[in-house]
């Protein structure tokens, strides 16, 4: 079992799943671990229920994982492990409770400092907790449909575990849309501000905009972090659009403001939004 020191992640030039180090009050606990990573690497011979993201290679654990925490969430012992391009979420009730194993599996190659900065721990009832990177100094939770309300603090455990962040909800009745506003830490070279996005995966989905270009000038060559006033109101009138894809294999959604021109027959202002979403690549 592999286990990252714990400040690899300030002193490192990749910043993702491999700097994380092992946390939770579980992590000494060798027997947990251990059905963990059996689960995994045989679930035919300990039948925990699993569940494989969409584009993600099915095939068992073959190598020594690295840990990432093993603790109690929400009355289960649950357990995140990395091979190096996928997370693999175990959980099991306490003792006090019957129950099934899970074993969550999904796509996490080619993370970088946004899209591996938190994992959903568990979910459920409306909404989930989240682990958070070690180098996230700041996290709140803010309604995307509500872009001049500002962001409301989240209270993080010594492990990195916030307390419960209300979910999303799509179609007819979509009302709010909760997303992380999460902030890196100044001992990175990234430190700003992102969103992030539950679309039902492991990974909540780095959400980026991209403006319309200024007059006489070029168009934006690259996507930007949709905190900016601008980027909040634009995401605000398509945010329950990120519904049409929940199948855990997005891993960035960029809202792209790509032309703005008058229109018959009153000559309003119309605008044409792309929302392209990035998948996962499948890989043979």
């Amino acid at each position: 079992m592999h286990r990252t020191a714990p400040d690899l992640w300030a002193d490192t030039s990749r910043v993702d799943f491999t700097a994380w180090p092992a946390r939770g009050e579980r992590t000494d606990d060798d027997e947990l671990v251990a059905r963990a990573v059996g689960a995994w690497a045989r679930p035919a011979r300990s039948s925990p229920k699993v569940s494989v993201a969409t584009g993600t290679p099915g095939e068992p654990l073959a190598a020594s994982p690295q840990l990432l925490y093993a603790g109690e969430v929400e009355g289960r012992a649950v357990v995140m492990l990395y091979d190096g391009r996928r997370l693999a979420r175990y959980a099991e009730p306490d003792g006090t409770k019957s129950g099934t194993p899970t074993l969550s599996v999904a796509r996490a190659d080619d993370a970088d400092v946004t899209t591996s900065a938190a994992i959903t721990i568990s979910a459920g009832g409306g909404s989930a907790r989240y682990l958070l990177a070690p180098w996230i100094a700041e996290a709140g939770s803010r309604d995307l449909l509500r872009p001049d309300d500002a962001a409301h603090r989240l209270e993080v455990s010594a492990h990195g575990v916030t307390v419960p962040v209300p979910t999303p909800r799509a179609g007819s009745s979509c009302q709010q849309w909760p997303v992380l506003q999460l902030r890196s830490s100044p001992r990175i070279v990234e430190d700003h501000s992102f969103l992030l996005a539950d679309l039902g995966g492991l990974s909540p989905v780095h959400l980026t905009y991209t403006p319309l270009p200024k007059a006489g000038a070029p168009p934006a060559r690259q996507p930007r972090e949709a905190t900016g006033g601008a980027a909040l109101t634009a995401w605000s009138r398509l945010a329950c659009r990120l519904g049409d894809r929940s199948d855990g294999a997005v891993r960035d959604v960029n809202l792209w403001d790509f032309a703005e021109q008058r229109l018959p027959p009153e000559r309003r202002a119309g605008r044409l939004v792309v929302l392209p979403f990035r998948h996962l690549a499948r890989r043979r």
